[in-house]
């Protein structure tokens, strides 16, 4: 800021209160100090003035409930910090925590940072709420069509399915959080429905084809937080349809003829649900199910490095394993080494620049994240 803009420092008086002209004192002191080094620096003397005052970095997109550390480079001490009242910030280590839930998406915010001088320097976070899909897996008869939708991230959205032979996803309007996958002839499974948003976060369903007139439950699986509810569909076969759950640490509550609803109970678990229906000999499904304490998380959702960089990532959340932690694999040409707990990992970028990776992290019940590197 030029000494030229900077806001006049009024005189105090007698009548001043002892408080009020201690502190016209301390600014009147730092704008004297600033003029000083300012004609010193200009006669070619030692730069002693610290610097503008700058926090970075700048635009900040994050998730909810994400972390991250800014820097402050410059300006006069104290420093002084104005704080959103969404999150929390710590002061010492400059670190960020997003709320957990957001209402508004997004939800806009900003940091401000004033020295002793008056200087101010601010950044803005847009923190958006976690991208999810639903269902995150699905059964369809070959031929037919399942819609799907996703919530969160950042719009407009796109869909797509690969290989090409492996059915065809549609969306109207373009970019809308909504899809319809129609189904290839031939029954097929572990096909990828994968949803980008505008700013790059990935998120994948899983479909099954199976041959018409089987027996069909939708989700055929499912990942939950504890308490939580799941309403199941069952299509195929012949009625009247059956279920039962072991072992039986959640309830399962009848909707209708084709329908019902799973409860999870307020701890940890994993349970299977088995559907039957009435034809001469039985077909079955079962229906695994996870619940957790917590969704599993990965964070950063996206970054952008240089040709040889690393960029380290964090998991949370989920079912880790007791013994590793989490799985991490990367879907590129980059590499991947973990940390002793399996929580963090490290990814190094390839030599060449221009591709992009996917670094993925999975829990002991095969529920995953995917984070999306672009290497510029």
């Amino acid at each position: 800021m030029s000494l030229l803009n900077r806001k006049p420092i009024e005189p105090f008086s007698k009548t001043d209160p002892p408080g009020r002209a201690v502190g016209r004192c301390a600014l009147l002191a730092a704008a004297l100090t600033t003029a000083l080094l300012t004609v010193l620096v200009g006669c070619g003397e030692l730069p002693l003035f610290p610097g503008e005052l700058s926090v970075s970095p700048e635009g900040l997109t994050i998730e909810e409930g994400a972390r991250v550390t800014l820097t402050r480079t410059g300006g006069y001490e104290p420093i002084t910090w104005s704080t959103p009242g969404s999150g929390s910030f710590d002061e010492s280590t400059l670190e960020y925590t997003a709320p957990a839930s957001v209402a508004t998406n997004p939800l806009l915010l900003m940091i401000t940072a004033t020295d002793l001088a008056e200087t101010r320097d601010s950044i803005e976070i847009t923190v958006f709420k976690s991208f999810s899909i639903s269902p995150m897996s699905a059964t369809v008869e070959a031929g037919k069509t399942f819609d799907f939708s996703v919530a969160g991230g950042l719009a407009p959205y796109t869909f797509s399915v690969s290989p090409a032979s492996s059915g065809s996803v549609s969306q109207v309007p373009l970019g809308s959080p909504d899809a319809t996958y129609t189904a290839p002839a031939a029954p097929e499974s572990g096909i990828p429905l994968t949803a980008v948003d505008a700013i790059g976060n990935i998120v994948e369903a899983e479909i099954t084809v199976v041959a018409v007139g089987d027996l069909v439950v939708n989700p055929p699986s499912a990942s939950l937080l504890v308490t939580q509810t799941q309403l199941f569909t069952v299509s195929g076969g012949i009625q009247p349809y059956s279920w039962s759950l072991l072992p039986g640490d959640g309830t399962l509550n009848t909707v209708s003829a084709a329908s019902f609803e799973y409860t999870a109970p307020a701890t940890a678990t994993s349970e299977e649900v088995t559907v039957a229906d009435s034809t001469a000999v039985q077909k079955t499904v079962v229906v695994p199910i996870t619940v957790a304490s917590t969704p599993l998380t990965l964070s950063p959702g996206k970054v952008t490095i240089k040709p040889g960089q690393r960029t380290e990532f964090t998991a949370d959340g989920g079912v880790p394993d007791p013994g590793y932690g989490y799985t991490w694999t990367v879907e590129g040409a980059g590499t991947i080494d973990l940390s002793a707990d399996g929580a963090h990992a490290t990814y190094t970028a390839p030599a060449a620049p221009g591709a992009t990776d996917i670094v993925k992290v999975s829990d002991s019940k095969n529920m995953f994240r995917k984070a999306r590197v672009s290497i510029e």
